[in-house]
């Protein structure tokens, strides 16, 4: 690692050591606050030099949106697509974007709060998240109420 000297944030003014790689031309610390400031002003000077690149855009825009059918018709052309990227989703670790079988909860759902939470930890998958959420979503609107009911 070469020898860099510490240098000052343009825009919390704080002082940081600059990536050596960068050390000639970097003026921002790693700060969110300070990257996000720094991506604005490079955006806003991006569009400041290059004052006719919307307009220029714009009738490529509008000859894709005549074709606003490429999808349907990518689709026909590619039977096979729908099917694989229905079996990548049904394999992904959470299954869907649901996550667990969560249809399973309306089936244990009577009405009454103690009835509904001890039903909920019967379900066989695993559902200790939305389980510690419907607690918390409880005790917002009752109160601690798992702190009465620790068999739970």
């Amino acid at each position: 690692m070469k020898n860099t000297k510490k240098k000052r944030c343009e825009f919390c003014h704080r002082w940081f050591l600059p990536d050596y790689r960068a050390a000639t031309h970097q003026y921002c610390c790693s700060n969110e606050n300070c990257r996000r400031q720094r991506k604005l002003n490079t955006h806003r000077e991006w569009i400041f030099r290059h004052p006719n690149y919307d307009e220029s855009r714009r009738p490529k825009i509008k000859l894709w949106a005549k074709n606003s059918f490429y999808w349907i018709k990518w689709r026909a052309a590619h039977p096979g697509y729908r099917r694989r990227e229905k079996y990548r989703i049904q394999c992904k670790p959470n299954g869907s974007k649901n996550g667990a079988k969560q249809d399973s909860i309306g089936q244990f759902t009577d009405g009454n709060i103690h009835n509904t939470l001890q039903n909920l930890t019967k379900i066989v998958a695993k559902q200790d998240l939305i389980l510690r959420r419907t607690n918390s979503l409880f005790q917002s609107f009752i109160g601690n109420f798992s702190s009465q009911n620790k068999t739970i």
